[in-house]
């Protein structure tokens, strides 16, 4: 136990280390706030602890099987699993439930609070101007709460008292409400997953391939410093239009101005080296590295050093790997997908979910076995045997389809339609940027949920590695003993006292 906090504690570190250094990373030097960057932080970890939630739900659950047996195991009585279903639901709610607190509440009330600031404005004017403007967010948040908890289907019109409305809280708790908030939360994610995630699922693995020179680097630094530089002086500028500017804001200036001719002769030194010969002839060779590398490899190989480095960066090599495979994983099921909307099979698969769906809308429309193909599915299901591949995999697939969600908001930009609002670049990002990514990184996640358990793993993420023995002796006892080819994975025409699928 203490070695499994210890792990736990190492990866809480781990994950806020992230989420300071990507803040950090990206923020504006000259224009930064202590609030707005502790809730964009807190909203990352958020994210990266919800984000964590599936794999570790799939794994609990298939942790009561015994794989040889096809039955629960000992310690997985009733009340145990019932106890650990209602310790994962409580999780859930709590996460969700801060999900919706940051996205109607606290990053609004941050961004507002940061643009009223103004050195001749208090605190205390700041914050009822910021809360002025929050409370329209408050209002959409509570209308969401009453909508979901008083519109339900009924066969007869309620009569309504006080008797009927404590009948309502005590019959859901306040359970559909909540639901009905994080669902509208979750079509705002799908938005941000088309207009994000779907760009940035190409522009990743092109940014791998291409890669990233050194000058390139450089120049990208140098260009976001004299970006915030320039933009520092006009912020400046721009509150002293029609008043004498201070002694202090005068010196600032200055040093502006001296920091921006010495990145713009910088800047030129740079363009002329991207130009030179050297760099011409590594750039004709980028395309090349791999087959430079595999040449290396069979030679040191023929040396007998390859071994040696194996087992010097086995970790290294292993983690590489597994995010290729992940890469060609989503090359596989994005060609595949394209086949299918090519042929209009993608209508096909929707029709067949609601034709042949087991109990319709009341389970998300989940059938017995789809007609379509799914290949990251068909992996996961393999990849069960061999623990515990299958649920490194779901880590990486997730945390891939995260970093395509990331790369595709820096790449891009926060819009709204084609109007750019924000640049999220290296050391020149607005605290109003950070936090508007904080909220698509969020709203993608509540999207990227609903994507892994319906569509890219449905049949993985509902019942995990999940086995039950469908072999009934003389006595009527399941035993596979002598039967190994009669435990099947779990579905959902299962025996519903061998298995658990997930909500």
């Amino acid at each position: 136990m203490p070695a499994v906090e210890g792990i736990a504690w190492t990866i809480y570190g781990i994950v806020a280390a992230v989420n300071i250094g990507f803040t950090r990373y990206f923020q504006n030097k000259y224009e930064s706030e202590f609030f707005a960057t502790f809730i964009t932080i807190l909203a990352l970890g958020l994210v990266f602890s919800t984000l964590a939630l599936l794999p570790v739900d799939i794994f609990l659950v298939s942790s009561t099987i015994d794989q040889t047996k096809g039955l629960k195991k000992d310690w997985a009585t009733p009340d145990a699993i019932e106890t650990m279903t209602l310790t994962m639901s409580i999780v859930y709610y709590v996460c969700y439930g801060l999900i919706t607190l940051f996205s109607f509440l606290l990053i609004p009330f941050a961004y507002f609070f940061y643009e009223e600031y103004d050195d001749e404005e208090s605190i205390k004017v700041r914050i009822w101007s910021a809360l002025k403007y929050t409370s329209f967010f408050v209002a959409i948040s509570v209308l969401l709460f009453l909508f979901g908890l008083f519109l339900k289907p009924t066969t007869k019109a309620p009569k309504i008292d006080l008797d009927w409305f404590k009948k309502l809280l005590t019959d859901s708790h306040g359970e559909k409400a909540i639901t009905f908030v994080v669902a509208s939360l979750v079509l705002l994610g799908m938005l941000v997953f088309i207009a994000y995630t779907a760009p940035g699922l190409s522009l990743l693995p092109i940014s791998l391939i291409k890669g990233r020179q050194r000058i390139d680097a450089e120049s990208e630094d140098v260009e976001n410093r004299l970006t915030a530089t320039r933009e520092r002086q006009r912020v400046i500028r721009s509150k002293y239009m029609n008043r004498a500017m201070p002694n202090r804001d005068q010196r600032e200036i200055e040093e502006l101005e001296d920091e921006e001719r010495i990145l713009s002769r910088r800047l030129r030194g740079i363009q002329q080296d991207k130009t030179s010969l050297v760099q011409r002839i590594l750039s004709l060779l980028r395309p090349f590295e791999v087959s430079l590398i595999s040449s290396l490899w069979t030679y040191l190989s023929l040396l007998d050093i390859k071994n040696k480095l194996v087992s010097t960066w086995r970790p290294a090599i292993m983690l590489y790997s597994c995010f290729g495979c992940l890469d060609l994983l989503n090359h596989v099921s994005t060609y595949t997908h394209r086949i299918k909307e090519s042929i209009g099979s993608d209508f096909a698969d929707s029709v067949d979910k609601i034709a042949f769906a087991i109990c319709g809308s009341q389970c998300g429309y989940v059938i017995h076995h789809s007609n379509m193909f799914n290949p990251v599915n068909y992996i996961f299901i393999k990849l069960q045997t061999i623990f515990p591949l299958d649920y490194v995999f779901m880590v990486g697939l997730i945390l891939y389809f995260f970093l395509a969600t990331m790369s595709g908001v820096i790449q891009i930009g926060v819009r709204f339609l084609w109007v750019t609002l924000f640049r999220i670049r290296k050391g020149s990002t607005a605290p109003q940027g950070l936090l508007v990514s904080a909220v698509l990184l969020t709203l993608s996640l509540l999207a990227l949920n609903y994507t892994v358990t319906t569509t890219v793993a449905p049949g993985y993420a509902h019942f995990g590695s999940q086995v039950y023995c469908n072999f009934t002796n003389a006595i009527g006892d399941r035993d596979c003993s002598n039967h190994a080819e009669k435990i099947v994975h779990c579905d959902i025409y299962g025996p519903t006292g061998e298995q658990m699928a997930l909500g």
